[in-house]
């Protein structure tokens, strides 16, 4: 059998020979293994050779790594999406009670609001009334 261009180039890289080198593995550069699972135990077993601490991350295609804040700021904004601003809403209540008007001009509508106490420009809606 023929072996293609990128073959010959993968021969030239050293490989692991899983039954002789596991008493006590060795690495070296570029070197080639026969599966991913088979780098996890010789890579385990080259830390209880040596006695030295090893940590493998996991291999997850979902990874996602997100904290407290991250989750609290996504549902403030799922929220506002679904929601909305009641800001807004009451905003709307001028235009609504000004095409009451239109409609029926001779009919009476208030809109009636609290100044807020700390001195600013703050309106708080208290009742809307349409006669």
């Amino acid at each position: 059998m023929a072996l293609s261009s990128c073959d010959e180039a993968d021969s030239s890289y050293p490989q692991f020979n899983e039954n002789a080198d596991m008493e006590d593995p060795k690495f070296r550069l570029a070197m080639v293994f026969s599966s991913g699972q088979a780098f996890r135990d010789v890579v385990r077993k080259h830390a209880i050779v040596h006695q030295r601490p090893v940590r493998l991350k996991k291999n997850q295609i979902e990874r996602c790594n997100i904290n407290d804040s991250m989750i609290y700021r996504a549902l403030r904004k799922a929220k506002m999406v679904i929601q909305g601003k009641h800001e807004d809403e009451f905003k709307k209540l001028y235009d609504y009670g000004n095409e009451l008007l239109k409609a029926m001009p001779t009919s009476t509508v208030k809109v009636m609001t609290e100044t807020a106490m700390s001195g600013t420009d703050a309106v708080t809606f208290k009742r809307f009334l349409s006669v």
